[in-house]
């Protein structure tokens, strides 16, 4: 009888013991899931004792863990695309200048030639000094609010009528500018400005027509 209590004793114990254990084991498990890189899964635990207290809290950092991960590679997608498009906003006026400054460095020009090549070369690094520093504090912003300045379009058109004519294709637009402001940052609306009528000139094979004009809002 008495082996027959032990016996009984001890399976309770041991059935007790995985009862208990159980929940600190899925809290074990849920720690390697995140010390390995998943953060989906959950403990969820339910009971109203100190063990589901804990698997709560538990869960909670997980989710906040999980969300800071997932800002951090929004964060640096948002940086790589920031490069990419820093990239490819140099290219087309450094590429310019170059080719001026290789006009200056290895022809015997004459003095118009020399004023077009070095008035461009000026303009055009001052405009990518103000570009760069107009989107480096885009970075920097991290979400707050952009404060756009007003622009007038018949500026932004003069300056693209320029640099346009430095390159020896202003022949090829027509400009119809309307006199308006808008509220914008004027380095990165000239350069989207500049991005739509270069690809019209690559692509439309004929005289692209850049016309500015005011509507009135409805509705």
């Amino acid at each position: 009888t008495l082996l027959c209590v032990l016996l009984f004793s001890f399976l309770l114990l041991k059935r007790l013991s995985v009862y208990l254990s159980k929940p600190f084991l899925k809290l074990h498990e849920a720690s390697r899931r995140i010390a390995s890189g998943n953060y989906e899964k959950r403990t969820s635990i339910q009971s109203d004792d100190e063990i589901g207290e804990l698997s709560r809290s538990f869960d909670e950092m997980a989710k906040a863990t999980q969300q800071t991960i997932q800002q951090l590679e929004v964060n640096l997608a948002q940086r790589e695309d920031f490069m990419s498009n820093f990239a490819h906003e140099i290219k087309t006026p450094m590429t310019a200048i170059l080719g001026f400054a290789d006009t200056l460095r290895t022809y015997d020009c004459d003095v118009d030639t020399r004023k077009k090549c070095a008035d461009y070369i000026y303009t055009e690094g001052k405009r990518l000094e103000k570009l760069s520093y107009t989107l480096m504090d885009l970075l920097s912003l991290s979400g707050k609010d952009i404060q756009l300045q007003p622009v007038s379009i018949a500026s932004v058109v003069k300056q693209l009528r320029q640099y346009y004519d430095a390159v020896s294709i202003t022949d090829r637009l027509c400009f119809h500018c309307a006199s308006c402001t808008v509220y914008a940052l004027e380095e990165l609306l000239f350069s989207a400005l500049r991005n739509l009528i270069d690809n019209a000139i690559k692509y439309s094979g004929g005289k692209p027509d850049i016309l500015v004009y005011t509507q009135e809002k409805t509705g």
